[in-house]
């Protein structure tokens, strides 16, 4: 989180699981009926490969820090999904047509740490990509982001994911706990059915910050 490397990796192995459901950003997804995010979200990109740290602290614009033993990551590419929200719109900025349609009030404000503009959710409204639906992970994924949770400290909030827990096949979350500040998520693979391996990272509230969530098909970590 913020480039920090979490002391633990999850031993996850294989390619994730294909599921039926689009990408969620902003609420929680398919499996849930509500935990919709308060706040901002930006610079939301997707790879289907695991980032090497360089890459990782280029995505956060900040120095990464990793315990010792270092993971083992791949090289960088693979760019599936880019959504910078600059243009305020929901459209796919990798080239690639997976834009995205929101669900709910649509609604923009300034970017990440000042700069653009970032999408703006309001507890009851989300960004739904259909071209996920059915996508066929493999055993490398990235998924980079800047978010501020603003409100609805009391409840738990899905901020990118392709599904509730065991009905996607990768989360990031909030929880309530810690007054709203915990941070966690994970994936699912055919060998590997806890969705959220990690949990009880702390990202302070009202706050931008920026988490990677990178899996090389052998280990799952969070910067």
């Amino acid at each position: 989180l913020d480039g920090v490397q979490e002391p633990l990796a999850a031993a996850d192995t294989g390619n994730l699981v294909t599921v039926g459901n689009p990408l969620f950003i902003g609420q929680a997804g398919t499996g849930s009926g509500g935990e919709y995010f308060v706040g901002l979200i930006d610079e939301v990109k997707v790879f289907t490969s695991a980032l090497s740290n360089d890459d990782v602290g280029t995505e956060c614009s900040c120095s990464i820090t990793v315990p010792p033993p270092p993971p083992v990551l791949t090289a960088s590419g693979g760019l599936e999904a880019y959504y910078s929200f600059e243009a305020d719109s929901a459209l796919d900025d990798s080239g690639l047509g997976r834009d995205g349609s929101w669900e709910g009030t649509e609604a923009y404000d300034v970017g990440a740490n000042g700069g653009g503009r970032a999408a703006s959710f309001d507890g009851s409204s989300r960004i739904v990509v259909s071209s996920f639906a059915g996508f066929q992970w493999t055993d490398q994924l990235t998924v980079s982001l800047f978010f501020r949770r603003t409100g609805g400290e009391g409840s738990y909030q899905g901020i990118a994911n392709t599904g509730y827990y065991s009905n996607g096949a990768w989360e990031i979350r909030m929880g309530r706990e810690g007054g709203g500040t915990m941070l966690g998520g994970g994936i699912i693979t055919a060998g590997h059915a806890e969705a959220w391996d990690h949990v009880s990272l702390t990202a302070g509230f009202d706050a931008w910050h920026h988490v990677a969530m990178v899996y090389n098909g052998a280990e799952l970590h969070f910067f």
